[in-house]
């Protein structure tokens, strides 16, 4: 939870789900883009993630790869609508983690109050 807060206001955040960056001898490189518009947002991420296990069985040099998406379309000052696709392929042979998919629709309100 507090890693969400941190990253950003929304119930699921625009963020990376991790990728296997806290393993053993993790190596990562993603990359992003962007393209935005007077009302509309595209956000496209992509990494890969080369690692390490040694907490159930020994298995060295895993991988895995995850890609999102994200469209974000802003009616006005204090309202817009967000919709994303996470997906993470994780190695096969990873003992503790499985492949991950999350589609996000979210309704944003933003209300000041000064």
């Amino acid at each position: 939870m507090l890693a969400m807060i941190q990253m950003g206001n929304f119930m699921f955040g625009q963020f990376y789900l991790s990728n296997q960056v806290d393993r053993e001898n993790a190596q990562n490189i993603f990359t992003k883009y962007i393209v935005a518009l007077e009302k509309w947002r595209f956000e496209l991420i992509g990494g890969a993630t080369e690692y390490d296990n040694s907490f159930v069985e020994i298995q060295n040099t895993m991988h895995s790869y995850e890609i999102d998406s994200y469209l974000t379309y802003e009616y006005s000052k204090y309202l817009s609508f967000d919709s994303g696709v996470m997906y993470m392929n994780v190695d096969e042979r990873d003992p503790l983690q499985v492949d991950q998919a999350l589609v996000m629709f979210n309704v944003v309100v933003n209300y000041e109050n000064y």
